[in-house]
């Protein structure tokens, strides 16, 4: 089997755009009368998330295929990201660790059929959430590592300060 397209190509096109549909499918908006929680109505809201659950269940296991990270074109990359080689490098090193990242997201999809085809709105909140603990943990393991660290110690300045602060 011979990939189309990178590991970039792939999130951008096909993965991010319905983790975005599941993401988003319900919020807290602000109106006239304070704020209103929003979220599928009609079947065909249910219809188009149940689409993007499965697109992304299915989707995600497109990553298993050995395929380049980025396209060949170069690409302006930010000071924190690790570079496709580096990247390359370590799903070499830890294969077992890349096959866990895609099985949570795919986890995450999975649970969001259920809870489409149960029509639970409340759950969505959850379903959201687990999305986004799978996908920023493969991003922080693969393509931005430093900003774990970086959050990390921001997390660890605020328990400090809180503890200090707390102290009489």
């Amino acid at each position: 089997m011979t990939p189309v397209v990178s590991v970039q190509e792939l999130m951008n096109d096909v993965i991010q755009p319905v983790a975005d549909t599941l993401f988003t499918s319900v919020r807290i908006g602000v109106d006239g009368d304070g704020t209103v929680e929003e979220g599928p109505e009609t079947d065909a809201d249910w219809a188009n998330l149940r689409s993007a659950a499965v697109t992304l269940a299915e989707s995600v296991y497109l990553l298993k295929i050995p395929r380049s990270i980025t396209p060949e074109v170069s690409r302006l990359r930010d000071a924190t990201e690790l570079t496709p080689t580096e990247i390359l490098e370590k799903l070499r090193r830890d294969p077992v660790l890349w096959d866990a990242r895609i099985q949570a997201v795919r986890n995450a999809a999975l649970q969001a059929i259920d809870v489409v085809e149960r029509r639970d709105t409340e759950e969505l909140w959850d379903v959201g959430e687990n999305l986004y603990i799978a996908c920023t943990n493969c991003h922080y393991d693969y393509w931005y590592p430093a900003q774990r660290e970086l959050l990390n110690s921001l997390r660890e300045k605020v328990r400090q300060f809180r503890l200090e602060s707390a102290t009489p």
